[in-house]
């Protein structure tokens, strides 16, 4: 009765518990393949039998020497355990140090520096204060500053520009190659940040709330009322139960950073026939878990649709302090740890990620609520972070210490199926009669280890039925990069 066993037949049972019309091609910028649910495809940082890293090539070192060439390179280090394999490149200017992050395929994915006389940090996702900066013509920009750009980049032009008056001082941001720079008036170039990973990002002086200084979490939601409160939300699927346990519901996560994808995702979920009675987030609906964020990024994108979605909080959703304050105030008090039956399946989530909530209490509370499932119930548990003892999830994953107590209480219960998200791709995998689908590639930059069934953005259909769900992934590309 396992999701994973009946993937493969998933269509035929669809077919026998409802019609399905055909799924749509298109949404928005993205074109969409649909396909059969499962991937246990993996590909680890290193060979096997291999104990040294690997030699850094040129395109590896050709970021550190152009970028900040007056600069002395200091430290190497060889991350084989993150995904993708990286290089982390510190370089030394008297006082200043820079650090490069580079893929081993030669991609700088992150620049930032700190002072060591005064300890000051200086990060693209952490310096400009909203409202700071205003565009202005490339060749506004230090020559200096354009010629270090015109030899890390050979061919490549400036896109655009911007000045900001930054909490670190003055600073020019020029966007080349999807990436945008952060230079002096005299043409060091200090910090970097991807243009969809923190490389525009603005921050709010008041840090209580995030963006949106001089309104209170409540002020910055309140035009939503009670649309996305939990509570109100199960109350309706309760009043809706269906007739029998053939239903339809969504899982996906990690959807922050890409508003265009996410909001062809909402459409095109709403657009399915039939159309999901819910939809599951693995968590990261937004990038800090600021109240502005879900205001202006998260909220606007879901409330184009009356399907209710329910978020298993994530490390990027927790806000200040890591105390969930904005998120519990938008999905109301009991939004952390919670359950709810719908047809003959009960869905169960869990926190961990948020410092308000002990893990041990909550997977008390677990224990609790599947032991009470009835019999013939199916049994669904969504959280973040997925268990380390999955061993090709464990690089990016709950500690063991946490992983072991969980797995095992889910072997106990039998559960019929966990969700996961925290590492952004799509990857499944069973572990003593239960079965685990990750789900990240909503949004999120991808991780690559999963081959090209896993390496890409996507949600998961998922069709009960008195014999548990079946699966389709729906995978989405964008229509644009593929020109």
């Amino acid at each position: 009765m396992k999701s994973l066993a009946l993937a493969c037949v998933g269509l035929i049972l669809g077919a026998t518990a409802y019609a399905q019309k055909p799924i749509a091609t298109e949404s928005g910028q993205y074109r969409i393949v649909v396909g059969p649910a499962g991937n246990d495809y993996y590909d680890p940082p290193l060979a096997a039998g291999v104990t040294e890293p690997p030699k850094p090539s040129e395109k590896v070192m050709h970021w550190a020497k152009t970028i900040t060439p007056e600069a002395e390179i200091i430290e190497v280090k060889f991350n084989g355990s993150s995904d993708p394999s990286e290089y982390r490149i510190k370089t030394r200017d008297g006082d200043d140090e820079f650090k490069f992050y580079v893929l081993s395929t030669g991609d700088l994915t992150w620049m930032d520096r700190k002072n060591n006389r005064n300890q000051l940090r200086e990060s693209s996702d952490e310096i400009v204060p909203i409202g700071a900066k205003y565009s202005i013509n490339v060749n506004q920009v230090p020559e200096v500053f354009l010629t270090k750009l015109s030899n890390a980049f050979p061919g490549k032009k400036a896109k655009n520009a911007w000045f900001a008056d930054t909490l670190v001082g003055p600073r020019y941001l020029v966007e080349i190659a999807g990436r945008v720079f952060y230079g002096t008036p005299g043409g060091m170039i200090h910090c970097m940040g991807k243009v969809d990973n923190g490389g525009l990002e603005e921050v709010s002086t008041d840090k209580t709330l995030g963006p949106g200084a001089g309104l209170t979490i409540e002020q910055l939601i309140s035009k939503w009322g009670d649309q996305f409160n939990y509570a109100d939300a199960i109350a309706k699927l309760k009043a809706n139960q269906p007739k029998d346990n053939n239903f339809r519901y969504i899982v996906m996560g990690d959807c922050r950073d890409q508003r265009p994808l996410l909001d062809a995702m909402v459409q095109h979920i709403d657009s399915l026939d039939p159309k999901p009675a819910f939809v599951i987030i693995s968590g990261d609906a937004v990038r800090h878990g600021y109240a502005d964020e879900y205001d202006s990024y998260f909220l606007p994108a879901i409330s184009k649709t009356d399907i209710p979605f329910f978020v298993a909080i994530g490390n990027h959703d927790v806000g200040m302090g890591a105390r969930a304050d904005e998120f519990r105030s938008l999905f109301g008090d009991d939004s952390l740890n919670f359950y709810f039956d719908y047809g003959k399946s009960r869905f169960v989530f869990l926190d961990n990620c948020s410092i308000t909530t002990k893990w041990n209490d909550n997977l008390e509370l677990a224990d609790k609520w599947l032991a009470s499932a009835p019999n013939d119930f199916h049994t669904y548990v969504s959280l973040h972070k997925p268990p380390t003892t999955i061993k090709k999830w464990a690089y990016h994953a709950m500690s063991e210490k946490d992983s072991v107590p969980f797995t095992d209480l889910m072997t106990k219960h039998q559960v019929d199926e966990v969700y996961c998200g925290h590492i952004h791709a799509y990857s499944t995998d069973s572990l003593d009669g239960v079965n685990y689908t990750l789900s990240g590639g909503a949004g999120a930059s991808l991780h690559d280890r999963f081959g090209p069934r896993g390496t890409v953005h996507h949600y998961v259909i998922c069709d009960s039925s008195d014999e548990g769900v079946t699966q389709q992934l729906v995978r989405f590309y964008n229509k644009n990069k593929e020109k």
